[in-house]
């Protein structure tokens, strides 16, 4: 499903508008909408307190509001009022919207009124947040801040009108505080901020709803921004023909990393050759390979280049016949690692660059190296997996709180596939399409998990007829995906027994 940005957001109402669908249409079937969940929520009336803005999440307040109070439910009232000289000299929606409660008699608070605002929350089972809209861009400063203190401690259950006051809906950042929601419910399409931490643990359950605008609107705005999903690279992810050999897959370097951390390219191994690739090769040097661990048989081990110039590195990937080498996993940040993925980009059809590597990068000027890092073929030939904190080391001037925008501007910036990790990852492209992904539990936030879908990336990179792009998002997904098999807490090992199976059942659709 796409995902919208706020000024996407606020021209497909635009468009819907322009294409005859009124303002005031859309705010009421808002509201509809709102008044059902509530319904479904309090299974009858019950006393409901309602926080209203002075924008359109306000006039949705007031729909609901309404249609609650003709519905038998006691309304509490409380609007955040416009100063004299903001008000419109033509009547906006929202105004109207407010006419119409007070038609019905309805009476309206003011939001600054503590003691009044106290007493409703003693007495009501649910608050309704129309307050701020996903288009905040200010920090929220008192005396509202000190008001929402009091309702995130009163323990209330908060249901929020498109995103919870003080989330921004584009980075899904706090903007000072925050109203915590339990449940959020937007309109069209969800938002990034619904998506991208802090934002989606502050917005509770979301639901998105219909409020007719049409489908056909989206392929005008034509976003980049989607939730990762099977969808969008199942049909890159082939089955192996009957008459395939294993070449055909892929055949993947693996480099070792410092020998007391040789686990992790062993766990990148491992992960790569379940995830399909043809054949995988773990390089090491040469006193280090009797000792060297790996779990299956069907793993080789090659010597790592003793002069380790660029005839020995373009020698060792030829014997192997490598479409894909991976170089980070257990690899300290040192100027050997640091020649060591300047090499690979330059022989290697395909490289994936994690931990070690891209903090020895950082030290390089890495973004400058525009000929090891040209396109192939139309494709880009690395894909980086840094977390937060290798992202900001690569990229110190790029805003990692901008998440989206970090890794699109960082993926254009290194012509690569940027896949930055996190419990939202966002896997981006150098022309600028974005995926969040999703389905990630908390359980992988512990060593190794990184090792492993490491491994799963360079496999699937491995296959000259898949996308790096769309390698990285079903890679992030399957990732996700084995985690979530797991009821317990999990050990990087345990995710590899579940690779084969879950890609199977996500290509297979099972």
């Amino acid at each position: 499903m796409e995902l919208f940005s706020i000024s996407e957001m606020q021209e497909a109402d635009k468009l819907a508008i322009e294409a005859g669908i009124s303002g005031l249409f859309l705010m009421e079937q808002a509201g509809l909408r709102l008044a059902s969940h509530i319904e479904s929520i309090s299974k009858g009336p019950c006393r409901v307190s309602i926080l209203a803005g002075p924008g359109n999440n306000g006039g949705d307040a007031f729909v609901v509001a309404r249609l609650l109070k003709q519905r038998a439910y006691k309304i509490d009232m409380f609007q955040l009022c416009l100063k004299h000289e903001h008000i419109e000299a033509v009547k906006s929606d929202a105004i109207i919207m407010k006419e119409k409660w007070q038609h019905i008699e309805g009476e309206t608070h003011s939001i600054t009124n503590k003691a009044e605002l106290r007493r409703s929350l003693a007495k009501s089972s649910l608050l309704v947040d129309g307050l701020f809209g996903a288009g905040l861009n200010r920090n929220i400063e008192e005396p509202i801040s000190s008001l929402i203190s009091e309702i995130n401690q009163s323990n209330i259950q908060v249901l929020a009108i498109d995103v919870p006051s003080g989330v921004n809906g584009n980075t899904g950042q706090v903007m000072g505080t925050a109203i915590e929601a339990d449940l959020t419910c937007s309109f069209h399409r969800p938002k990034l901020g619904h998506y991208l931490y802090p934002g989606k643990t502050i917005c509770g359950e979301l639901r998105i709803d219909d409020i007719g605008i049409p489908d056909r609107i989206n392929n005008q705005i034509a976003p980049n921004h989607q939730i990762n999903s099977p969808e969008i690279w199942r049909d890159s992810i082939k089955q192996r023909s009957q008459n395939s050999h294993k070449y055909h897959h892929g055949s993947v370097l693996v480099v070792s990393g410092d020998q007391t951390m040789r686990g992790a390219a062993v766990l990148a191994s491992n992960a790569a050759i379940k995830s399909g690739a043809g054949l995988v090769t773990i390089a090491e040097k040469i006193d280090g390979l009797e000792c060297h661990p790996k779990s299956y048989a069907a793993i080789m081990l090659a010597v790592m280049p003793e002069q380790e110039t660029e005839d020995h590195w373009r020698s060792l990937l030829s014997s192997k016949k490598v479409t894909a080498a991976l170089i980070g996993p257990g690899s300290l940040s040192t100027q050997k690692t640091l020649k060591r993925a300047l090499m690979l980009l330059k022989c290697s059809q395909r490289v994936v660059l994690d931990a070690g590597a891209i903090t020895a990068l950082a030290n390089e000027a890495f973004v400058g190296q525009q000929e090891l890092l040209a396109q192939v073929k139309g494709q880009p030939k690395a894909i980086l997996t840094p977390h937060e904190g290798e992202f900001k080391k690569l990229f110190p001037d790029l805003d990692v709180k901008n998440k989206i925008e970090a890794a699109k501007q960082a993926a254009k910036r290194v012509n690569s596939v940027i896949v930055l990790k996190g419990a939202d990852t966002v896997i981006a492209a150098p022309d600028e399409r974005i995926l969040v992904n999703s389905n990630a539990p908390s359980t992988l936030a512990t060593a190794g998990t990184g090792d492993v879908l490491a491994g799963i990336i360079v496999a699937l990179a491995s296959n000259k007829d898949i996308p790096l792009f769309e390698a990285a998002a079903a890679a992030v997904y399957i990732h996700g995906e084995c985690a979530n098999q797991i009821t317990s807490e999990l050990v990087a090992d345990e995710l590899i027994d579940h690779i084969s199976k879950v890609k199977h059942n996500l290509i297979n659709n099972c």
